[in-house]
């Protein structure tokens, strides 16, 4: 037993260069893959230096709930709800090259408001608006796409719902949004 922990198991490699292709698991919903890349230099007569970096690569179809952070929203096992005028979700670290269009699967009651995508802060610029319209029943589900622009590089998106009329409160429950080129 004390060998077997000395036993370090080493990680797969991949050649300098490249290309990589990745395949969905079986059985597999979603999910998002990281890819590292590390390189230590050989030190030469002095500590060695290391460096490395990270890409996240994730699926095009994002359930609400895997938000990274929700403000002024119920977060359940399912989706998104309880969502008020100025209530936001976040998903950080997100490139939009080369996507145009983002569709969310939604339900809204009663109300028809407006949702908005800003890009760093929930007052950075905006980069989409969706008025969406209501769906009649919660358990009604409807999808509604826009367009988006990209703001070049990765930045963190800010999805803010917004109507400052009353009613203004539980305006909207979001299942999952889908970026499309």
């Amino acid at each position: 037993y004390i060998l077997a922990l000395a036993q370090q198991k080493t990680q797969d490699s991949l050649a300098a260069t490249g290309t990589v292709t990745l395949k969905q698991p079986v059985g597999a919903a979603g999910g998002t893959w990281a890819l590292t890349a590390a390189y230590t230099d050989g030190g030469n007569g002095v500590v060695p230096l290391t460096t490395s970096k990270q890409l996240v690569l994730k699926q095009p179809t994002i359930q609400a709930e895997d938000a990274d952070v929700v403000n002024r929203i119920n977060r359940n096992d399912k989706m998104l709800g309880s969502i008020h005028n100025k209530s936001y979700f976040v998903l950080k670290a997100i490139d939009l090259k080369d996507i145009k269009n983002i569709v969310y699967y939604y339900s809204s009651a009663k109300i028809d408001a407006t949702l908005e995508v800003h890009i760093d802060s929930p007052k950075g610029p905006v980069i989409s608006i969706l008025n969406y319209q209501q769906t009649v029943a919660w358990s009604k589900f409807k999808q509604a796409g826009t367009t988006i622009s990209d703001p070049g590089g990765i930045h963190d998106l800010y999805f803010v719902f917004k109507k400052d009329t009353e009613p203004n409160h539980d305006m909207f429950s979001l299942d999952w949004l889908r970026f499309e080129k």
